[in-house]
Parts: C-alpha cells; sequence; structure tokens
C-alpha cells in the first residue's frame, strides 16, 4: 500500500488526461454540496481543457430506441 507522499508524487507526475480519469474513478466517493443541494461526483463528466480539468454536469443517457421502446 503506497503512504500519502508516494500518492502525491505519482499525481504530480501525471498528465492532466491522467489525473481526469483517476477523478473519474474517485468521483462515485466524491459529494459536492452546492449551496446546500448535494450532487454526487459520478453525475459530473470530468474533461481536460487546456491547462485544467473541468466537472461539468454529465447530460443523462437516453434509452435507444431498441430498449424496451414502444414504437407501434
Amino acid at each position: 500500500m503506497a503512504n500519502a507522499d508516494e500518492v502525491i508524487d505519482l499525481f504530480s507526475r501525471m498528465t492532466l488526461h491522467q489525473q481526469a480519469a483517476l477523478l473519474r474513478l474517485c468521483s462515485r466517493n466524491l459529494m459536492i454540496d452546492f449551496d446546500g443541494e448535494f450532487h454526487m461526483g459520478y453525475d459530473f463528466d470530468w474533461n481536460v481543457s487546456g491547462a485544467m480539468i473541468i466537472a461539468s454536469p454529465a447530460e443523462p443517457e437516453l434509452p435507444l430506441l431498441s430498449e424496451g421502446s414502444d414504437t407501434a
């Protein structure tokens, strides 16, 4: 098991895309409070823009027509 210093060192050597991927993995254990309204980390898309990682609300996945929809 890595200690905190090793984890910080590893994270600092990662690219932003690797860090964003790690945030996606960690997001299931993350809760974000916006003015008393709580959101789970997995409700966000974690993407790289320039030199920053941006969390934006995830778009809901729409079911495919073939998945239980009635087109009749």
